[in-house]
């Protein structure tokens, strides 16, 4: 069983660890934890994949956001010349009435 003082230097190297490496820094400690570079080296590269990963999903995320809001508003746009050309052809029929009588 680890002690925890050990566990609570673990937990706090990896945390500063994981700090760094989103800053684009190598992270090297020298603490009485049994970490090695290498476990360090790949804590590294899985937290700056997780890191492109979040980036390119908010990436994706705004342009979908983008492609449906300048939808929505082609069609809304589309729908006000629909209602102006019905109310002007609704203002002829009625001007057509008005002449007949």
């Amino acid at each position: 069983m680890v002690d925890k003082d050990t566990l609570v230097g673990a937990l706090n190297a990896a945390h500063d660890c994981h700090l760094l490496a989103i800053d684009n820094k190598v992270c090297i400690t020298h603490t009485h934890t049994q970490y090695s570079l290498q476990t360090l080296f790949i804590t590294n590269i899985n937290t700056l994949k997780e890191d492109s990963i979040v980036s390119r999903a908010k990436k994706d995320r705004d342009s979908l956001i983008e492609s449906i809001q300048n939808s929505e508003l082609k069609r809304n746009r589309q729908k006000i010349l629909e209602i102006e050309q019905y109310i002007e052809q609704q203002r002829g029929e009625e001007d057509e009435i008005d002449k007949q009588n």
